[in-house]
């Protein structure tokens, strides 16, 4: 089992919801907005959120489709309508429940969401500062450009406005990918070592991880963390991306479209924009 400080795979990253409700409406003056990025436990990404004009900080969680998750006492001083519980399964296999409430008006830099479906966890002790994680239903309601190396996303429809700013998407390795639900959202196809395999993007997990079935048997190395291995290769897009750390889980078998995870050991070094209408994933080179 990987330790949790250490490696911090998010309680819902890669989960599958048996019911939810989700209502979201989105609007904004303009769809493009910049949003400071900072780093807790784990080296996870954080960013801000306002409700009824006060600021939390939630993790960015591109491995949840969970809209939001909030603490409970946070959710005990903000206005909001009781909605069906939401009920899911973890990478474990375990079936996890848990309250959810309709939170009227959420602000995300320059966007508001309406009728958010939020669901209730207990306050993280060993990160109080996170009160909660914003997940893919909400993420992907715009394109994104995550440049973790300078602390920043920024939320844009307009290509040729992020090349004034700097981004030049025709610079960057173009992926099509999958929208699985099951993985949390975006499911790239890769290859380590010539294996195809398909991986989640996941800035939920610190750690890159891959299902035991797939691992170099060959390779492995015993850790305070587990068993990991390094790759001699790492393809994505028809790019090498060179040797890449894995470390080894038994995911769950209700989670079968999937093979593992991207998480920010790779993604914290690479600029790499999300286009959801195209499906199409611009990766940067190595900062």
């Amino acid at each position: 089992m990987l330790k949790r400080k250490a490696v911090y795979v998010t309680a819902i990253a890669s989960l599958v919801f048996v019911a939810i409700c989700l209502g979201i409406f989105f609007s904004s003056t303009e769809k493009h907005s910049r949003m400071r990025v900072s780093f807790g436990m784990g080296d996870l990404p954080q960013t801000e959120i306002t409700i009824e004009g006060k600021s939390y900080t939630v993790l960015a969680n591109l491995s949840s489709i969970v809209p939001l998750t909030l603490n409970k006492n946070v959710l005990a001083s903000i206005k909001k309508k009781p909605a069906k519980p939401i009920q899911f399964i973890n990478v474990n296999g375990d079936i996890v429940h848990r309250p959810a409430y309709v939170v009227p008006r959420i602000k995300v830099g320059l966007f508001t969401f309406k009728n958010i479906t939020v669901a209730e966890r207990d306050e993280d002790l060993d990160n109080v500062q996170c009160v909660g994680e914003i997940g893919m239903p909400m993420l992907n309601q715009v394109n994104l450009l995550f440049d973790f190396p300078h602390s920043t996303i920024i939320a844009s429809n307009s290509k040729d406005r992020l090349k004034k700013i700097g981004y030049i998407l025709d610079d960057m390795t173009p992926v099509h990918f999958e929208m699985i639900e099951r993985a949390g959202g975006i499911v790239l196809p890769v290859s380590v070592d010539k294996a195809a395999i398909k991986l989640a993007l996941s800035t939920g997990s610190s750690l890159s991880i891959i299902r035991s079935s797939y691992a170099m048997i060959d390779k492995l190395k015993n850790s305070d963390l587990g068993a990991k291995f390094t790759s001699a290769s790492f393809e994505i897009g028809g790019k090498n991306w060179g040797a890449h750390e894995f470390y080894v889980k038994d995911f769950s078998e209700e989670l079968s479209e999937f093979n593992g995870t991207i998480g920010m050991d790779f993604l914290s070094e690479h600029v790499f924009y999300i286009d959801f209408g195209s499906k199409i994933v611009y990766i940067g080179e190595k900062n």
